[in-house]
């Protein structure tokens, strides 16, 4: 499985801005192709392998940053990655659009970002709650779950006029894993 550059490089650059005077030491602690690939630029608009630029990285923010609170910390990289996506223009389009309007066209975007087979999409819409279902993930790979979940969770933040809540929960139907965020709302 490939992921783009974007999201790539949100994930130093979350660490860049949280950690600034430690970004050496996350470097130091990386498996050695993620290592590699973070000593190079990364170009937005390549593709890049999810573990070892994606996930890896993560899981070497919760081991030095969260106290290996991987959830957490998958949580907050990707809830960073969608306020920092989110900002001008798309902060004010966001702000003015519904609730579901905003997650159906995220989720159409989000399929840019993961190459096949991963689908994400808006499965369920109405006033109480909003489910997004992803799918063609390796059960290796499940924290990307909670790393979009965050994404969602930082969308929301800045669209619901609401109180809400984001839920993710998986499970294993015939040998695929399927990862389900549920927005409540309050």
């Amino acid at each position: 499985m490939e992921i783009k550059g974007t999201s790539v490089s949100n994930v130093i650059s979350f660490v860049e801005t949280n950690y600034t005077n430690k970004v050496e030491l996350f470097k130091e602690k990386l498996p050695e192709k993620s290592r590699e690939l973070y000593d190079n630029p990364v170009f937005s608009s390549n593709w890049y392998d999810l573990d070892d630029a994606y996930l890896n990285p993560i899981l070497t923010i919760a081991n030095v940053f969260y106290n290996n609170e991987k959830i957490k910390a998958a949580n907050d990289v990707g809830k960073y990655s969608a306020l920092r996506a989110l900002k001008g223009v798309y902060k004010i389009f966001v702000q003015i659009s519904s609730v579901d309007f905003v997650l159906k066209r995220a989720t159409r975007i989000f399929s840019t970002y993961y190459a096949e087979p991963a689908k994400i999409e808006v499965s369920e819409a109405n006033k109480n709650n909003i489910v997004v279902t992803i799918l063609g993930f390796d059960e290796s790979q499940i924290l990307i779950f909670d790393a979009i979940s965050g994404w969602i969770n930082g969308l929301m933040s800045i669209v619901s006029k609401r109180e809400y809540f984001v839920d993710v929960k998986t499970k294993n139907e015939n040998g695929s894993l399927i990862g389900i965020v549920n927005v409540k709302f309050v």
